[in-house]
């Protein structure tokens, strides 16, 4: 019986204009940075979930809805041409799973709603290409970032996850924000998606 082929997504295109925006999210402390076109950090901060809501509907909505704020007005607001690169939710993260998958459904449904496009990146992907390795704990991913994107300015290992998602936005695009040549620790994304077009691969 022959293997299965594996489906690649397709390479995100960014428009001109277009930012690139990392969401490490989290119902507590979300992580958020964004990558300007020019290849620059705009905006890099964290967004402080409100209180939980002791299983009342009403109240985790409006907290979810309340958190969506808070990430739309650091961004700035968002722009249709903006492109998300957001972190899953897998069921083996601590807390209540259930609150953190209608939170992430919460904001990845309103950008989607509105035409953004949106990739979802897995955190073992994520830990990959920040640090070189899936298990490096919270303050050697800081300190790796600091080293490979010192304009950033994190203050948090949540703004450090949203900092290596919103790279790995631009890296999927072909318009990389770090030297070339990439480190090996890229290369697990880039086994997701298609190959980029040699044409299409800039650096800057």
């Amino acid at each position: 019986m022959a293997a299965k082929k594996k489906v690649l997504h397709p390479r995100p295109v960014l428009e001109p204009g277009a930012r690139v925006v990392g969401i490490d999210l989290s119902l507590n402390s979300t992580g958020v940075a964004v990558i300007g076109p020019d290849g620059t950090f705009e905006h890099v901060g964290t967004v402080l979930g409100t209180a939980p809501h002791a299983g009342d509907l009403v109240r985790l909505y409006e907290r979810l809805d309340a958190l969506f704020e808070g990430i739309e007005a650091l961004v700035g607001g968002f722009r249709a041409s903006d492109l998300v690169v957001i972190e899953k939710a897998l069921s083996h993260h601590s807390g209540p799973f259930g609150e953190m998958l209608a939170n992430w459904h919460n904001v990845a449904g309103n950008l989607t709603r509105r035409g953004i496009a949106v990739i979802p990146i897995t955190p073992g992907t994520r830990a990959v290409y920040g640090s070189g390795g899936g298990k490096s704990d919270k303050s050697q991913v800081v300190l790796q970032v600091e080293r490979r994107f010192p304009t950033a300015k994190v203050a948090n290992n949540d703004e450090a996850d949203a900092v290596v998602l919103a790279a790995i936005g631009r890296h999927l695009a072909g318009c990389s924000i770090e030297p070339a040549p990439l480190p090996a620790t890229h290369l697990s994304v880039d086994k997701l998606f298609e190959p980029l077009p040699v044409a299409e691969r800039v650096v800057g």
